[in-house]
């Protein structure tokens, strides 16, 4: 089987030579059966989903793949995150010192 098959070749009915036929899908079985740390099938790792806390939707699990996704998203917008909060906090400086000011 390793050696192949051999088949015939035809031409106008008649039988002109043979050609040997190897598989290399068998071979590559044949490897994996005799090695298959080398040549077997590799096994992907599969993580578990993470339980998140997110600040608008609360708790809820998600792939590891997702969170990683969401930390890059939550570091680009930590910056503009971070300044809507210094400018409601100031927001709310300004009504308070308006209030005071008109009481």
């Amino acid at each position: 089987m390793l050696e192949g098959v051999e088949k015939p070749i035809f031409q106008k009915g008649k039988q002109v030579g043979v050609v040997r036929q190897r598989s290399d899908r068998l071979l590559a079985f044949l490897l994996a059966a005799l090695s298959p740390g080398k040549y077997g099938r590799r096994k992907r790792k599969v993580e578990e989903p993470k339980l998140v806390n997110h600040p608008f939707f609360g708790s809820f699990n998600t792939h590891p793949d997702l969170m990683r996704e969401y930390e890059k998203d939550a570091e680009i917008m930590r910056p503009i995150n971070e300044h809507w909060e210094r400018w409601f906090k100031e927001e709310e400086e300004r009504r308070e010192q308006r209030l005071k000011a008109e009481g």
